[in-house]
């Protein structure tokens, strides 16, 4: 049992150190999959390990709801055999919800593009790849920020481009031009900073205040479950700081993960709720509070479920 115990200590683990960088969704379902199938070799200690590790990422909309829905279950202190039933019910309404919360804002976000559009956008995601695949029948191009060093732009391209779309990775020295070449940007949005800004992924803000500047318009779009109050220290840099070795050479990068973007400069924000224009920080934060009602409801069904 001890061996088996340090196994799965030991995938929580890389789990958890691979947050930064990593599409926030399908970390937190894997997490919880990866929770549900060894429910019986797992105690008080390794629930306490990944509550302490997803609370750094309360700025993070899926992360802060597994936490939220683990944090329930722990206070409510199952026996093994409760513990797998309760966990394995978490895993497939988190899966059935996050689900039906993309294919919301697929809908939502083709209503909100125009038709032959020239897209510009950032980061990776399942999310953000899904949604514009969905919507390629309104899309002449797509430019994708590169992102050094992960390039996830590159990542998103090459998928696209698999796909039938006609999609550019471009270095982040041409974010000017890629604007300029551009009528709509794309910013995937992770959840709500603890000012109340949108967290993004490095290079989001600049792509979004350029396209400001230009008078491009801009689309958030929300990542399924963009709920949950980020805690007060959230913020603090040693939380979103990503440290990477290049492949062939010596050198260790280190780098933000996210940074936070200004919600007045986003024109539309694609929600699973619908298309929300002129989001505030205000509105945000309300969001999130409602949201996180919702998620305590959703907790205490489990629970009695």
């Amino acid at each position: 049992m001890i061996l088996f115990g340090s196994r799965i200590r030991r995938e929580l683990e890389e789990l958890l150190d691979s947050i930064p960088g990593q599409d926030p969704g399908e970390v937190a379902l894997s997490l919880l999959e990866l929770m549900a199938e060894n429910a019986g070799k797992i105690g008080g200690r390794e629930v306490d390990m990944v509550l302490e590790g997803l609370s750094r990422f309360s700025f993070i909309g899926t992360l802060c709801t597994l936490h939220m829905l683990l944090k329930g279950v722990a206070e409510d202190g199952f026996n093994n055999r409760g513990f797998r039933h309760v966990l394995g019910m978490m895993y497939r309404i988190y899966s059935e919800i996050y689900n039906a919360s993309q294919d919301a804002i697929q809908s939502y976000f083709l209503q909100a593009l125009g038709h032959d559009s020239r897209v510009a956008a950032t980061g990776y995601s399942k999310s953000l790849a899904t949604t514009l695949l969905y919507g390629r029948s309104k899309i002449r191009a797509l430019y994708t920020i590169e992102g050094y060093p992960l390039k996830p732009g590159k990542m998103l391209a090459a998928e696209l481009r698999k796909a039938g779309v006609q999609a550019y990775h471009v270095p982040e020295d041409f974010t000017y031009w890629v604007v300029s070449n551009s009528t709509v940007v794309v910013i995937p949005v992770y959840g709500v900073s603890g000012r109340g800004w949108m967290t993004v992924d490095m290079g989001g803000a600049i792509l979004a205040y350029t396209a400001s500047e230009k008078g491009v318009e801009i689309l958030g779009l929300t990542h399924p479950l963009f709920t949950c109050r980020p805690s007060e220290d959230a913020l603090l840099p040693h939380r979103v700081i990503l440290t990477r070795r290049l492949k062939r050479q010596e050198t260790t990068v280190r780098f933000s993960a996210y940074e936070h973007l200004d919600p007045s400069v986003v024109d539309k924000l694609v929600t699973p709720e619908g298309v929300i224009r002129g989001v505030d920080s205000q509105e945000l934060e309300a969001m999130a509070e409602n949201g996180s009602k919702r998620l305590e409801t959703i907790v205490r069904d489990v629970i009695r479920g």
